[in-house]
């Protein structure tokens, strides 16, 4: 891929960031997602096989790709370079001129719309795979996107989201510890505390417009209109290298009591599908009794991914 005028554009739009604390963290994400900075991951490689795990899994059989949010069009212009029919949505002009600056030096490879996610410029059931990645921590009340997506998705077309679990300690818009384990209202008071350097800045509002969910709650406001499944642990992005091998062994025993991976894993990562398409399969269902155990076994979980960091330094 070719990423020249995309790297320009996109120092530019950070320049004004270059003091805040996660300033080298968001550039090296999106060069990591360019495949400029392959000394993580390999993103174009994960993409690939996700989408490949998903056409398998739910035999898809078009080409029709959306990403909703897609910032600054990384994952668009990869899956366009790879034959798909790919666009993507963002609400942020910003962005997306980012965006159109990496599809023009690739040849025009892929398409992108500035919307809003509530409100789609598609026909009914354009879609065979959907991604929103990052996208539902930043939405107060996702339904009426998702049921946007549900309703510009194909009889058999699929939903694969991704998004932070409250659970987890470490805010990664701001690099704040404690964050989302906070209410809203103080832990808003808290960021605003710590200083510009710590603000979340490059949201669309210009604010902290993060709310934090568990797996368990993901699953109550989304059951009604949706069969949730998990996505595979081996495949998510980026990959639970990290986690302890013991712990890891101690996580598919609890899956093995019903408490399904994503519910301890720090990002949630599903597939939504609609209540139509699989026959006898109600997929992962909220549980009172999962959502207090989680919540009880969570530090632990803590305590092995920080002994683990200690262990190798």
């Amino acid at each position: 891929m070719i990423t020249e005028r995309f790297v320009e554009a996109l120092l530019e739009y950070f320049e004004k960031y270059k003091n805040y604390y996660l300033y080298s963290a968001w550039i090296r994400g999106h060069l990591e997602e360019a495949g400029i900075d392959l000394s993580r991951v390999n993103y174009r490689s994960w993409i690939l096989t996700a989408m490949k795990y998903l056409i398998g899994k739910y035999q898809l059989t078009g080409n029709r790709f959306l990403d909703v949010g897609c910032g600054m069009g990384e994952l668009v212009v990869i899956m366009a370079i790879e034959g798909y029919d790919a666009m993507g949505v963002d609400v942020d002009p910003r962005a997306l001129k980012v965006a159109k600056a990496l599809s023009n030096e690739n040849g025009r490879k892929g398409d992108f719309v500035c919307c809003d996610a509530s409100h789609l410029p598609f026909r009914q059931g354009s879609f065979d795979a959907i991604t929103m990645f990052h996208i539902v921590e930043h939405l107060e009340d996702p339904i009426p996107v998702l049921l946007e997506i549900r309703n510009i998705s194909k009889t058999r077309g699929v939903c694969y989201a991704t998004f932070p679990n409250k659970l987890r300690l470490l805010d990664d818009h701001t690099g704040l510890y404690l964050s989302p384990l906070l209410p809203r209202k103080l832990a808003e008071i808290y960021i605003k505390l710590r200083g510009r350097k710590y603000q979340y800045a490059i949201s669309y509002g210009g604010g902290w417009d993060v709310y934090y969910r568990t797996y368990q709650h993901f699953l109550r406001i989304t059951g009604r209109y949706f069969i949730i499944k998990p996505f595979p642990t081996q495949l998510i992005f980026p990959p639970i290298a990290h986690l302890d091998l013991n712990f890891m062994k101690f996580a598919e025993k609890l899956s093995e009591l019903g408490i399904s991976e994503p519910n301890l894993e720090p990002y949630i990562n599903v597939v939504l599908v609609k209540r139509s398409t699989l026959k006898n399969d109600n997929g992962d269902t909220p549980s009172l009794l999962v959502e207090l155990l989680c919540a009880l076994i969570w530090p632990l979980r803590e305590s092995f991914r920080l002994l683990t960091l200690i262990s190798k330094r």
